[in-house]
């Protein structure tokens, strides 16, 4: 099946699953590329695509393959938190996972998931076997 959450319908087909009553757990990975801090300006790479303010959502100067980058990583995580939203509505349990340092816990819709119970665990990526620590934020809602 394609879960692709660029796409509309699809989207739409995971409100349905939930609504349908057959869904009793959601967890999104959502990709961090354009939400890490891991571009920096530091001259030995790409520079950054964000900040921790005003371009939260994406610097207004980019262009091309930056630009496309930002912009489809902005409408994935709304469609993500449009899903989340009706998971709440539901009360259906969900995590959403991404790096410690990632920029997604900045933004607004997240914020308001803490501010109604959402809580955020720390878990590293050495504790499941893996050699490389990589501190990781599971933020979670109505586990219990």
């Amino acid at each position: 099946t394609d879960n692709d959450l660029l796409k509309e319908v699809n989207v739409q087909r995971a409100l349905r699953e939930l609504r349908s009553g057959d869904v009793c757990f959601l967890w999104l990975a959502i990709p961090c590329s354009s939400w890490s801090r891991a571009r920096r300006k530091d001259g030995r790479g790409p520079g950054p695509l964000r900040d921790d303010g005003v371009s939260l959502w994406g610097f207004d100067h980019l262009e091309g393959k930056d630009l496309a980058k930002v912009q489809e990583a902005n409408r994935l995580v709304k469609n993500s938190c449009r899903i989340i939203r009706e998971a709440i509505t539901l009360f259906i349990p969900w995590v959403v996972e991404n790096p410690k340092t990632s920029r997604l816990w900045l933004i607004p819709q997240m914020q308001r998931f803490i501010r109604q119970g959402a809580f955020q665990n720390e878990v590293h990526f050495c504790q499941v076997g893996e050699k490389w620590r990589k501190a990781t934020f599971l933020l979670a809602w109505n586990l219990s």
